[in-house]
């Protein structure tokens, strides 16, 4: 489904898994919401699918310097940084396009650092560092504000139960705070009371903290 993102992503395998992921109504979406994307999406739909286990493959090339190998190894999973930003766009307000470019850059590292010695698969491996390039670097309601990549992480998990608990994180008061928002948060993340207190007053007051 569109707003899914699990950690276990393996979508890439179109021969075993071709019909997991609809990657034309995912484009026709990013299409929609920010028209300058289309040549690049247009770019995307001409690369040619990967074979099964082909990704297996091309890893070791890589690490042997291989320019090719590298070029089409990224190739394949700019579609999964688009999927991935696009959940974070819906969720989380990110601007698709920047999202897109910072998914692409957490693509890049992930190759970079991929353990050839692990049984770790690949698939999982990316969309992980893509996920963390768009939270460390995305720009949404917190573009304002610096704050460092863990608290970035407990912030938008406060957003995901405030949302589950039927508030407008960004227009939450502190009418809406009460003990039993305080406790459903906390368990949540598992920070103390005071903690989440303090997490909440984000969505209210803009911080004038420099990047």
């Amino acid at each position: 489904e569109l707003d899914s993102c699990s950690e276990n992503d393996t979508d890439i395998d179109y021969v075993s898994k071709k019909d997991r992921v609809n990657y034309n109504e995912i484009f026709s979406i990013v299409e929609e919401i920010d028209k300058s994307l289309s040549s690049y999406i247009a770019n995307l739909k001409q690369i040619v699918p990967p074979r099964k286990g082909e990704e297996k493959a091309l890893i070791y090339q890589v690490k042997q310097g291989n320019a090719y190998a590298h070029q089409r190894l990224i190739s394949m999973f700019l579609k999964v940084s688009v999927r991935i930003a696009l959940y974070y766009h819906n969720r989380y307000g990110f601007q698709l396009a920047d999202t897109i470019q910072n998914g692409n850059i957490g693509l890049i590292v992930a190759i970079e650092k991929f353990p050839l010695e692990t049984n770790k698969n690949f698939n999982v491996f990316s969309s992980w560092y893509i996920r963390a390039h768009i939270l460390r670097y995305g720009r949404s309601f917190f573009n304002t504000c610096y704050f460092p990549y863990h608290i970035k992480g407990k912030i938008y998990t406060v957003l995901d139960v405030l949302k589950e608990m039927g508030f407008d994180p960004m227009r939450i008061d502190e009418e809406h705070e009460c003990q039993e928002v305080y406790k459903d948060v906390s368990t949540k993340i598992g920070e103390p009371i005071e903690t989440v207190k303090q997490y909440l007053s984000f969505f209210r007051t803009p911080l004038p903290f420099n990047r």
